[in-house]
C-alpha cells in the first residue's frame, strides 16, 4: 500500500485560522498577489504558520503569522498576546537597484523596517528577546549604506522584515519585490543556473 504525503496547508488556508479583521485582509491580499505572480506561499518548516515563496528557486519572502498563543516575538515592537504577521523580504540583490528605491521614493519604508543585529547598540532588545547567539561570528551586525543613508548593526541574515504592513506598506513590498525579480532575473540572464 501507498503512503499518501499529507499536504502542507498554503498561506491563504491558514491566514484565516490565525488573523482577523483588517490584518487578515491584508496578509491574504499579499499572499494573492505573489499566488498570482507565480510565488505561492508554501509551508516553509515544519510550523505551518511560517510559509515561503520562492522565485528563481530561491526564496524571496518568508510570511510569519502570530496568534495570542505566540510566547515570544522576534521584535520588541510586537507585544505577546496580540495577532500579528510579517513579511521577510529576502533582497539578495538589492545593491542592484539600490538607486530604483531611491528613485521610486521608497527608501523610508526600507530603513524603517530594516532589522538590526540582535546583540548590537540599535537593536533596543533585551537579552531575554535575543535568538541569535553572539558566538555565531555576526554579533554586532554589520554597517551597510542602503539607499544613500549609513546604518551601523544591521543584521546580516535577513535585514528587512515588515511587520503587520497595511495597504501603503504592502504597495511598497510588491515593488521591491518586482525590483527583486528583476535583478535575478538580469543575473540569470547573464549566468544562468549556474552563478544563482
Amino acid at each position: 500500500m501507498l503512503n499518501k504525503k499529507t499536504a502542507k496547508p498554503i498561506a491563504e488556508d491558514v491566514i484565516p485560522e490565525i488573523l482577523d479583521g483588517e490584518m487578515m485582509n491584508d496578509a491574504l491580499h499579499f499572499a494573492a498577489y505573489m499566488r498570482e505572480n507565480k510565488m505561492p506561499f508554501k509551508q516553509h518548516t515544519t510550523n505551518r504558520q511560517t510559509q515561503s515563496a520562492k522565485y528563481k528557486g530561491k526564496i524571496i519572502c518568508v510570511m510569519v503569522l502570530y496568534d495570542a498563543k505566540a510566547k515570544k516575538f522576534y521584535d520588541l515592537r510586537q507585544p505577546t498576546g496580540l495577532q500579528s504577521w510579517l513579511a521577510n523580504l529576502w533582497l539578495e540583490r538589492i545593491n542592484d537597484y539600490d538607486e530604483s528605491i531611491v528613485r521610486d521614493g521608497l527608501q523610508s519604508i526600507v530603513w524603517d523596517n530594516m532589522k538590526y543585529c540582535v546583540w548590537g547598540e540599535n537593536s533596543g532588545m533585551s537579552e531575554d528577546y535575543r535568538g541569535c547567539s553572539p558566538s555565531n561570528g555576526c554579533a554586532g551586525g554589520v554597517n551597510i549604506s542602503r539607499c544613500g543613508k549609513s546604518l551601523k548593526g544591521v543584521c546580516q541574515c535577513r535585514p528587512y522584515m515588515f511587520w503587520n504592513p497595511g495597504e501603503s506598506e504592502i504597495a511598497a513590498i510588491k515593488r521591491l519585490v518586482e525590483l527583486e525579480k528583476q535583478a535575478r532575473d538580469a543575473v540569470f540572464a547573464v549566468f544562468g543556473s549556474i552563478g544563482f
